[in-house]
């Protein structure tokens, strides 16, 4: 969270390194002192800028993000706007990234949807918004876990038409999908590696035989909505069991809730001496990534 200190020399830190600065990220936790006038003043000075990343600003909305987007030369790669101002028009933020081609080498977007936010208009934006971009990352949430935050299938569909050829990396958290959307997704996003999702335990089997319809996939993550056993490592560990069995032998990394796994295959042989493979699991353990950011993104 940047300081007021921070905040009053940002605008001649950034006028001096604009010329080289190619990633901004701005993680504010509910600060009021990050706000589109702000924002406004570092345009100018950002115009090279490759990567946008503005998460728990409450006073900023597109205004802010649109000036930087409109200034900027080349066009934004990668861009997260998360938990900003229940009053960023994204209508307004498509028109000005239309206006300016401001997306047309975006590979990467993270949106966080406020539970208020009127979501026909919205999806309908957000699809127009990424029409042009060469997407391969998609990572959308809602600010507050809730069964209210329905997106239809229909906007999950123009996504994987316009860019199911892409995309990498599909990461739909604190809101549940469809099993027809997922499987569309699974099954059209032919080098889909990386899969974020929402569901209950209940359609466990359902979900998984969705997950089989992928076949380039290496990570897979759940978390299951609502659910008070989420502490149960044991429990947790079966269930990734249950998926990796069925999945993919090209998955090596398996999450559910807050654990996640290496994925191992052990050779065997049976009666007859023919060999076959086993998954198996073993915990995470990278000291460069603490394994609570590999899981999907809280509040």
């Amino acid at each position: 969270m940047p300081s007021a200190q921070v905040i009053d020399v940002l605008p001649s830190w950034i006028s001096a390194t604009g010329p080289t600065l190619r990633s901004l990220t701005m993680i504010c936790q509910t600060s009021s002192l990050t706000t589109d006038t702000l924002l406004e003043s570092l345009a100018p000075s950002m115009t090279e800028l490759d990567q946008l990343f503005i998460i728990g600003c409450p006073k900023v909305t597109h205004r802010g993000i649109g000036e930087i987007v409109s200034t900027n030369r080349n066009g934004l790669t990668s861009i997260g706007l998360e938990r900003l101002s229940p009053a960023f028009d994204m209508t307004s933020f498509n028109n000005i990234c239309k206006a300016h081609r401001a997306f047309r080498r975006l590979r990467s977007i993270t949106l966080a949807v406020h539970i208020e936010t009127p979501l026909q208009t919205w999806t309908s934006d957000v699809t127009e918004l990424l029409s042009t971009a060469p997407l391969e990352i998609l990572q959308i949430y809602a600010t507050t876990p809730t069964s209210q935050v329905v997106i239809t299938d229909d906007f999950w569909k123009t996504i994987v038409t316009m860019h199911g050829s892409r995309l990498k990396r599909f990461s739909i958290d604190r809101m549940t999908i469809s099993l027809g959307a997922l499987h569309d997704i699974c099954s059209r996003c032919s080098v889909l590696e990386q899969l974020f999702v929402v569901t209950t335990r209940h359609n466990l089997d359902l979900v998984t035989r969705c997950f089989a319809a992928a076949r380039n996939l290496r990570a897979i993550h759940v978390n299951f909505y609502g659910e008070g056993d989420e502490s149960e490592e044991r429990s947790m560990m079966n269930d990734a069991l249950h998926i990796v069995r069925q999945c993919p032998a090209t998955v090596t990394q398996i999450g559910c809730d807050t654990r996640v796994w290496h994925v191992r295959r052990e050779v065997r042989m049976n009666d007859e001496s023919e060999l076959y493979t086993v998954p198996t699991l073993a915990r995470y353990e990278n000291p460069d990534i603490p394994e609570q950011f590999l899981v999907a993104r809280g509040a």
